[in-house]
């Protein structure tokens, strides 16, 4: 049930994968980010996947077809999905990844100076927040092993990086 002021509702389902804009981009194309959001439902609790408004943003940007632009929408509309905020201080820290610690944020991280794109670094900071991993199709672009999980070709193994990542 919603509150008055329209807020949704408190989940206790985590959210166990983020998706990137590379994975979301690969949703229509590879099989294994389909079977990985299916596989979530194996866990006792019906885990859930989210996506970083920014990586959705950028995602849609690079699209480039109607087709693309629709399956993303498909995406969002799925069961799984827990749609994820822009809190200040992630908006802060992925809009300048210069600051220092302690420059109007106080935070242990500072890994994400490096990343290319505000986007993948709101990603970051949801799956350091949520503690949960990173599905992406470029995982060099990150160089964080340990967070990220590697998108396979289509007909590929899943590499070595996925270890831990399925529940058991």
């Amino acid at each position: 049930m919603s509150d008055p002021a329209g807020a949704p509702p408190e989940t206790t389902q985590r959210v166990r994968l983020l998706l990137d804009a590379s994975a979301v981009l690969a949703y229509g194309r590879s099989t294994h980010v389909g079977e990985t959001i299916v596989s979530l439902g194996d866990e006792a609790g019906f885990a859930r996947f989210g996506i970083s408004p920014l990586a959705l943003a950028a995602a849609w940007g690079r699209a480039g077809t109607a087709t693309a632009a629709d399956l993303i929408v498909n995406l969002t509309r799925h069961p799984r999905y827990v749609a994820l905020p822009v809190v200040e201080h992630h908006a802060l820290r992925a809009t300048n990844p210069d600051l220092a610690p302690g420059e109007s944020l106080q935070s242990p991280w500072n890994t994400w100076a490096h990343l290319p794109s505000p986007d993948q670094t709101h990603t970051v900071l949801l799956a350091l927040d949520h503690e949960c991993l990173i599905l992406t199709a470029v995982p060099e672009e990150y160089g964080m092993p340990g967070i990220t999980v590697t998108i396979p070709e289509d007909g590929a193994d899943w590499p070595d990086d996925a270890s831990g990542f399925w529940p058991t």
